[in-house]
């Protein structure tokens, strides 16, 4: 038995090697292989397509761009080209969706794709979130449009300012490239106040025009070393300037975005400003109004 078990014991390691061999043999054939079959099965569907069946399932010239009112006409301009990116194409192309949702997302004038799906035998339904203008930044004698989020929409920049948005201006950093977003922490901070104030029951009271950015680098030393933080004006067509303080939530001593809106209602409710030159502080709840603090 002792004997047995080792020519066993000499033999299965050589059936081991052989089998080992013919997969290996195998798998060098086999890649080749696949590709000729894929090649081939391409091939075929690229005929089916080029024929009148497949025809029938060529998406359609017509582009509709369904859109709310407001919408730039840049942005609608440029809706339309993407939509013309599958003009032509086939409704069975594997490939279809993967290739316009690229170019979807690199469009500075779409913020995000909500869906994107075939509607057969020839159409295709896109549906997505534009970027819309949430204010303008005044920077260099020229104004640049940009959305709530702080990216800089593909418009020229003009001398005048445009009706009806707010303006961003101050110490400001250099613009970014357009469709890329505002790294600055006084723009950032800005739009987030423009978006806080803009609630019902303060914006139909408090028409924004204006909001100013300083950085007073020396009180940052004092409170927050290494850190500036851009400090806040924000300027209505009465003449009110309110003191909304620094850009952020996380300032030792002033009250968060929500709180500041609070205390906004409640300093409007109490006193029913409506006198030019005069100054809300919301910075602290020890805040309240100044009348004299803003010169002519």
């Amino acid at each position: 038995m002792a004997v047995q078990k080792k020519i066993i014991d000499k033999r299965e390691p050589g059936r081991l090697i052989q089998t080992l061999g013919a997969l290996v043999e195998a798998t060098v054939h086999v890649p080749p292989l696949l590709v000729i079959l894929g090649g081939a099965g391409c091939g075929l569907v690229y005929l089916w397509q080029e024929s009148e069946a497949g025809a029938a399932y060529r998406i359609r010239p017509a582009v509709e761009v369904s859109q709310r009112p407001g919408v730039r006409p840049e942005a609608v301009r440029e809706f339309q080209r993407l939509g013309a990116q599958a003009v032509g194409r086939s409704l069975l192309d594997p490939m279809l969706l993967r290739d316009l949702r690229e170019k979807y997302r690199r469009s500075p004038w779409v913020r995000e794709i909500c869906t994107m799906r075939r509607v057969f035998p020839n159409q295709l339904c896109v549906e997505f979130i534009p970027r819309e203008p949430a204010a303008q930044i005044l920077k260099n004698g020229y104004y640049w449009m940009v959305d709530s989020g702080g990216v800089l929409l593909p418009m020229e920049g003009v001398r005048e300012a445009r009706a009806g948005l707010a303006v961003i201006r101050g110490e400001l950093d250099n613009r970014p490239q357009d469709g890329q977003g505002c790294n600055d922490g006084g723009v950032q901070g800005a739009l987030a106040a423009l978006e806080a104030i803009r609630s019902p029951a303060v914006a139909t009271s408090l028409p924004v025009t204006e909001v100013v950015i300083s950085k007073p680098e020396y009180l940052d030393r004092l409170s927050q070393p290494n850190r500036s933080r851009p400090r806040l004006e924000i300027m209505t067509s009465s003449g009110l300037t309110i003191l909304w303080g620094t850009a952020g939530d996380d300032f030792p001593g002033e009250l968060k975005d929500g709180e500041k809106v609070a205390l906004l209602r409640q300093l409007l409710a109490e006193n029913r400003v409506d006198a030019a030159r005069q100054q809300l502080d919301v910075r602290t709840r020890v805040a309240g109004i100044s009348v004299s603090a803003v010169t002519p």
